[in-house]
């Protein structure tokens, strides 16, 4: 089971504040007055975080840790997270359909919460290593509860779905697949 306040990591932060609402940051801050005990730690690092904060300058989030910072070392964020969350609100062409956060989090042992909207919600709704919601408040919160309760069985699945589908090895057996097939054209 989860120790200590449930720590949510979002680190899949816009660099431009227009990306705010498709990135689902916007769900997140309006999430924060119905959350329980939960943190939900946003990551931003640079591009427009002044606007950001000035957008939100009139707000006050209890849930809320927003810090904007570049690590070094993000192994020791996902340590401090018990999970990642990923939560696009639409499909778009300059978001990545399989955020490295994801796979990060796998690698780490880390359950997932993503949207709907990311391309990625299939791999982890069949391997059981989080949970798919819709991009609203409520199913959102939905999920942060099933996760939280089911816990150890997702996240026992996390580091063998990552080696499955994002290893080195299969990253290149697939590559050299493609390439073969467009040698033999």
């Amino acid at each position: 089971k989860p120790t200590g306040p449930f720590t949510i990591l979002n680190v899949s932060c816009p660099g431009k504040v227009r990306d705010l609402k498709k990135r689902g940051i916007c769900l997140l801050l309006d999430a924060d007055q119905y959350l329980e005990d939960e943190k939900i730690k946003i990551l931003w690092r640079g591009g427009e975080f002044s606007l950001f904060m000035n957008k939100i300058k009139n707000q006050t989030f209890k849930h809320i840790i927003i810090k904007n910072q570049i690590y070094s070392d993000m192994n020791q964020q996902y340590a401090s997270a018990h999970c990642t969350i990923i939560p696009y609100i639409q499909f778009d062409e300059y978001l990545k359909l399989i955020p490295t956060s994801v796979i990060e989090s796998l690698a780490a042992g880390k359950p997932v919460l993503v949207s709907s909207k990311t391309g990625v919600a299939d791999i982890i709704r069949t391997n059981g290593c989080g949970v798919v919601f819709e991009p609203t408040r409520e199913s959102l919160l939905l999920a942060i509860a099933e996760l939280k309760k089911n816990y150890g069985q997702y996240q026992q699945n996390c580091r063998k779905t990552a080696e499955k589908y994002f290893s080195p090895e299969e990253f290149l057996q697939k590559h050299e697949q493609i390439y073969t097939e467009i040698e033999k054209q």
